[in-house]
C-alpha cells in the first residue's frame, strides 16, 4: 500500500511539474511574442490577446488597421499540416495562391478588389493564421512570427 501510495504520489508530483512548465511556456511565449511586437512594430498596439487551448491570439491595431495573429503549437509537423488543411476547409472560397513562400506551406485568401486577407501558414509544428485589413501587413506579422519561432 505504502508504495502504490508513493508510486502515485509522484506521478502526481511529475504531473504538477510537467502541466507546470506546459502552462509557464504559453505565458513566457506570449510575453516574447508581444516584446517582439513592441520592438518590431512600434506602430502598431496591442487591443487584445486569448488564449484558447493550444492557441495564442493576439490583436493589433494601428489606426484604422487591425491585424490578428492565431499561432498554434502542435507535437508535429504533421498535426500542424492537419490543422491547416482543417482550416482551409472552413473557407467557402478557393485560395488565391498556396506557395511555400513564407514558412514550409502558405495559404493566401484574398477577395478580388480588396486589401484585406488571411494567410494560413504552417512553418513545421507550428500553424499560424493571420488576418488583416491589408496583406501588406498580415504577410509583415506573418514573417515576424516566423523569425520569432524560429529564433534560437
Amino acid at each position: 500500500m505504502t508504495k502504490i501510495l508513493l508510486i502515485t504520489s509522484t506521478l502526481a508530483a511529475l504531473s504538477l511539474v510537467v502541466l507546470g512548465t506546459t502552462f509557464q511556456s504559453q505565458p513566457a511565449f506570449a510575453k516574447r511574442v508581444q516584446e517582439y511586437f513592441k520592438e518590431k512594430e512600434p506602430e502598431w498596439e496591442l487591443s487584445r490577446k486569448d488564449e484558447v487551448g493550444k492557441a495564442l491570439v493576439f490583436h493589433w491595431q494601428s489606426g484604422k488597421e487591425q491585424t490578428s495573429v492565431d499561432i498554434e503549437t502542435y507535437a508535429s509537423a504533421e498535426e500542424a499540416q492537419i490543422r491547416l488543411r482543417q482550416r482551409m476547409m472552413l473557407v467557402n472560397v478557393p485560395p488565391k495562391s498556396h506557395t511555400n513562400k513564407i514558412g514550409d506551406e502558405t495559404v493566401l485568401y484574398q477577395s478580388d478588389k480588396t486589401q484585406s486577407g488571411t494567410l494560413f501558414i504552417r512553418k513545421g509544428s507550428i500553424f499560424i493564421q493571420v488576418d488583416s485589413t491589408s496583406i501588406t501587413h498580415a504577410e509583415r506579422f506573418a514573417k515576424r512570427v516566423i523569425d520569432l519561432v524560429s529564433a534560437p
